[in-house]
């Protein structure tokens, strides 16, 4: 199919979040979603690059795994983020869809 490659210089720690939407925002793009494991979510969250963050939550037990999401800790827990939340039930899962200001 039709497909762009961008290349992007690497990091330290990977690609940076805002030079993807950057170049991606080059091109017109104004809606993205990304989709990825704990590592890519928490470098757009630290970004503050994130509006809406859906987190799935589904019964099953896969026994050792990836670490979540880590961010830098904070000192007290008023300094956490608070995204305003609307839950969605899937039958057995469940969906947070939340908002970031």
């Amino acid at each position: 199919g039709d497909a762009t490659i961008i290349n992007l210089p690497a990091q330290q720690n990977g690609i940076d979040a805002g030079e993807i939407l950057d170049a991606l925002r080059a091109r017109g793009l104004r809606r993205i979603l990304v989709e990825g494991g704990a590592r890519t979510i928490a470098r757009f969250l630290e970004a503050g690059l994130v509006d809406r963050l859906h987190v799935a939550i589904s019964p099953i037990i896969i026994g050792a795994g990836p670490a979540g999401i880590i961010l830098p800790p904070i000192e007290k827990l008023s300094e956490a983020r608070r995204p305003a939340t609307e839950v969605y039930d899937l039958g057995s899962d469940i969906l947070f869809d939340c908002r970031f200001g």
